[in-house]
């Protein structure tokens, strides 16, 4: 939960900060236009993901975030199937490349592109596999 916390602390900052920005450049004379912040992307349902690009995806109302959030003793291990309780969903990205949903056991969840899923936790990937197929009669 001092995840959630510590996001919840970030999107209220920035949020803060925006509002600071909106009071001042309404008092400022309207010939200086500011400049484009080329981090920003388009607008999406928080002020962070708004600064920071794909920080968040949402599934089903679940707040999946990017894998920076994740500890750094985790992202060195060769497989991260001993963290992970479970793929979440696989859903089809850009170029043929699949984003990966994950929950760990520690109830983070992240979301991944299919080339770092495949050689990060191959086992959960072949059980939600095996789960989700379906044969014919």
């Amino acid at each position: 939960m001092d995840r959630f916390w510590k996001l919840e602390a970030e999107r209220n900052k920035v949020a803060s900060t925006k509002e600071k920005r909106k009071s001042k450049s309404s008092t400022e004379s309207r010939s200086k236009k500011p400049k484009p912040d080329p981090t920003t992307t388009t607008p999406t349902k928080n002020a962070v993901t708004e600064t920071i690009p794909e920080l968040e995806k949402y599934v089903n109302d679940e707040i999946y975030l990017d894998e920076s959030h994740l500890p750094k003793h985790i992202l060195t291990e060769q497989s991260w199937d001993k963290f992970v309780a479970e793929v979440a969903t696989i859903e089809s990205g850009i170029q043929n490349d699949f984003i990966v949903y994950v929950n760990w056991k520690d109830g983070l969840k992240t979301h991944h592109s299919s080339l770092v899923a495949n050689k990060k936790l191959p086992q959960k990937l072949i059980k939600f596999y095996e789960k989700h197929l379906r044969f014919s009669e």
